[in-house]
């Protein structure tokens, strides 16, 4: 499976996360567009793992200020 995203899905991401929605309806979103799980590219954990690492950078960039 490809598991990169896009840019374009890393700013959906983004405005989804900003808005509340959590990881499972983000994941129905891609699911949704794209026709199955199969056409998105990447899993809801790939999501996961991309959400949790883009917090400890924000809190790492946060305690070196």
């Amino acid at each position: 499976m490809h598991r990169k995203k896009s840019k374009e899905h890393i700013k959906l991401i983004g405005v989804l996360h900003d808005s509340g929605l959590c990881t499972c309806k983000i994941t129905s979103v891609f699911f949704y567009e794209s026709g199955n799980a199969d056409n998105v590219g990447f899993s809801q954990q790939d999501l996961i793992n991309y959400l949790t690492g883009k917090r400890q950078k924000q809190l790492q960039k946060g305690m070196l200020s």
